[in-house]
């Protein structure tokens, strides 16, 4: 049970949304809060890992509650910050695809979050950490980390998701479907693409994992064995919008705890961790058991 705070603390990220609006909403959302008795710090980030730092000072000051305004990869810079602490953390999606927002029924509309963040219901998750890294969505590793690689940064904020489409599909003529190793629980896969999911969808629509679920203790994780390019374009991917292609041949869907991935040969290999660019290959992951509080609405999904 968490009881409703007293002083919270907002991380924004100004790169996020429409920065004509973005103002007008924060200022109205601090109003409301107050006429809840809810006192606000307002924080702006102003460049990569700044958030971490932000949440880091947020939870050592005491603060009830950390809200963070942004997209999935501010959310994933503010794990960083939180983990190991009992602070719940409560999300105002403002990015492109607002994955976890979505896969929790979390809304966008001011009066709303503030009735989320008034009348708390903490949802506890499970998290992934790659590398060292937390992680609430999933670790991507070939094919779709090459193409987050590839995406403009003007056309993601101009366009949103229609700018990863485009990339996508010029990138699919170009990719040579390296072929990596994945480990997991003592069996090993040979895979040009894998997903270690947390939860069961990608931005626009894609079910990766169709039955992944953030409140259990284990991954799904879905690999794709073919180098076919066609096949990726005209069978997999129309089949992931419904999550019938773990279904398929050439397709290994399984659970796992841990477990780690390297090039075979030797080749540079991206993955990315909740949608941005992480590292390259080798790398290792794990599972921690409900190591989140994340306020949801009550009618919630979860």
């Amino acid at each position: 049970m968490v009881s409703s705070p007293r002083r919270a603390v907002l991380i924004t990220n100004p790169a996020a949304g429409r920065q004509k609006t973005a103002s007008a909403q924060i200022a109205r959302f601090r109003q409301m809060l107050a006429e809840r008795g809810i006192h606000l710090d307002i924080f702006a980030t102003s460049g990569p890992g700044e958030a971490a730092r932000l949440a880091r000072q947020a939870v050592e000051a005491g603060a009830d509650c950390l809200i963070v305004r942004g997209g999935d990869g501010t959310v994933n810079e503010v794990l960083q910050g939180i983990v190991g602490s009992s602070i719940p953390l409560a999300v105002w999606p403002a990015g492109t695809a607002n994955v976890l927002a979505h896969v929790l029924g979390i809304p966008r509309r001011v009066p709303d979050l503030v009735r989320m963040i008034a009348e708390p219901h903490a949802y506890e998750v499970s998290l992934g950490r790659a590398n060292g890294r937390y992680f609430v969505l999933m670790v991507g590793i070939g094919l779709d980390a090459s193409i987050v690689r590839e995406v403009n940064p003007g056309l993601k904020r101009h366009l949103g998701l229609l700018a990863y489409w485009l990339a996508g599909l010029k990138h699919l003529f170009t990719w040579r479907a390296p072929v990596f190793t994945l480990e997991l629980d003592g069996r090993r896969i040979r895979a040009t693409f894998a997903a270690i999911a947390n939860v069961p969808s990608y931005g626009g629509g894609i079910r990766m994992a169709p039955d992944a679920c953030p409140e259990t203790e284990e991954f799904r994780v879905c690999a794709i064995t073919s180098r076919c390019k066609l096949l990726y374009l005209l069978f997999y991917l129309p089949l992931t919008f419904l999550g019938w292609h773990v279904h398929q041949p050439g397709v290994l869907y399984v659970s796992a705890r841990r477990g780690r991935a390297y090039s075979d040969s030797g080749e540079e290999i991206p993955f990315q961790v909740d949608g941005e660019v992480a590292g390259r290959l080798p790398v290792e992951f794990e599972i921690i058991p409900r190591a989140l509080r994340i306020l949801v609405p009550p009618t919630s999904r979860r």
